[in-house]
């Protein structure tokens, strides 16, 4: 008769856990550093833009991140459509 172990299972449920919060963290910073591609992939559309700008930001404040450079990255995208 196999005997479940409650600490064991915790441990493992939380390490999951942890793993997947650093990377989602680092993957909207990826995004968020990455928004001229994303102004150019959705035809020039600001409103859209500014509406994933939020979602993201809004992402990161539920996981207790913050990001400093969102304004700078933000601008760089509007300056990729100029060249378009």
């Amino acid at each position: 008769m196999k005997v479940p172990n409650g600490p064991l299972y915790l441990r493992i449920l939380v390490s999951h856990i942890t793993i997947d919060s650093r990377s989602t963290v680092s993957y909207i910073r990826m995004t968020l550093s990455e928004l001229d591609g994303y102004m150019v992939s959705v035809n020039i559309n600001a409103t859209t833009l500014d509406k994933f700008v939020r979602l993201q930001t809004d992402t990161l404040k539920a996981r207790g991140e913050t990001s400093s450079d969102i304004m700078v990255n933000h601008f760089k995208s509007y300056l990729a459509t100029l060249d378009i």
